[in-house]
């Protein structure tokens, strides 16, 4: 789903800075290969190639029949070069999450020199009996599942957009906290109305206090943000909501439940672990044209993020009172 062309459509309308950049592989009237590349672009200099940004979910598409063709993996090598020539990229990045298959690294490593990170990413296997994989969570967690339910806590499943914009500024407010990128509004907003994304909120006393989106493919469901009201943390709000996607990605026979990444943060990755997954890997590979630019954009970037951040909270406000002026 996230390789989909209406992925990229979505990315390229919600961020300024990208543009699709999607490629095909063919022979013979065969689709051999897809690559859904964005183009990011801060000015003239400061131009790449990313499958697909925010380093989740990208990489290329192969034939089940190819995986391993040595020919297919040059042309696509050949191909991203001559675009990333044509383009003036600094890099190509690709992100290999831990559903695809190990053919897809060793394809990427035709490109020649590219350099690899490894971070954790716990995934749930959930080919068993829910109560199976919930007698496998932790029994801190098992507790704070009941204290939730004695609490009143439910979880709603596809919830109204407008219950979740009304819980977006809890979401922003905790990314700035934590001084992590904030997602717009909008962006969210077409994950959900697109299909991508699957809403869960939770409610306590007929209130929403909190929300988690499930990024959600046959193959496996991506936990992907969630925010909640600071005050309603006792009642547990976040276990139940997981608890609940975990449930729901079962039934529709996902087979398997990412946690995603956790950034370093030691808290989170406890609180993920409590679940009971198992530990998989997610790689981001790099391929540098121009290294000098690279270093320089590498250096600039967080500030770069920042200015566009503080830019695109007042931009939307700003066109509402303009429009309404006129």
């Amino acid at each position: 789903m996230h390789h989909a062309y209406r992925y990229g459509r979505l990315l390229a309308a919600s961020f300024g800075y990208l543009r699709q950049d999607y490629r095909v592989i063919e022979s013979r009237g065969t689709i051999m290969a897809a690559i859904p590349l964005m183009q990011f672009s801060v000015g003239r200099l400061c131009r790449s190639l990313q499958s697909l940004p925010f380093d989740i979910y990208g990489g290329p598409v192969l034939h089940p029949d190819h995986t391993d063709d040595a020919d297919l993996h040059r042309a696509i090598a050949r191909d991203v070069d001559e675009l990333a020539g044509r383009r003036g990229a600094f890099e190509v990045r690709f992100s290999i999450p831990v559903s695809a298959p190990p053919a897809v690294e060793r394809c990427l490593k035709s490109l020649g020199h590219v350099e690899s990170k490894v971070t954790d990413c716990p995934v749930l296997t959930l080919g068993r009996p829910l109560e199976q994989i919930r007698q496998g969570y932790s029994a801190q967690l098992r507790r704070a599942l009941r204290v939730s339910a004695r609490q009143g806590v439910t979880v709603e499943v596809g919830a109204p957009l407008d219950v979740l914009e009304s819980l977006y500024p809890l979401y922003r407010a905790r990314m700035q906290q934590i001084g992590a990128t904030v997602k717009p509004w909008r962006f969210i907003e077409g994950v959900v109305t697109q299909r991508i994304g699957l809403p869960f909120v939770a409610h306590l006393g007929g209130r929403a206090i909190g929300f988690l989106i499930l990024l959600a493919t046959p193959g496996i469901a991506i936990y992907w943000i969630s925010a909640m009201e600071p005050d309603a943390s006792r009642t547990r709000p976040m276990n139940a909501m997981l608890d609940a996607a975990i449930a729901w990605s079962h039934a529709e026979g996902i087979p398997r439940f990412s946690f995603g990444e956790s950034h370093g943060r030691s808290g989170l990755v406890r609180f993920k672990q409590s679940f009971g997954p198992e530990m998989s890997q997610h790689v981001v590979m790099v391929r540098t044209y121009r290294p000098m630019i690279q270093r320089s954009w590498s250096l600039l970037e967080p500030a770069a993020r920042r200015s566009y951040a503080l830019w695109d909270r007042w931009r939307a406000p700003l066109a509402r009172r303009l429009s309404h002026r006129s």
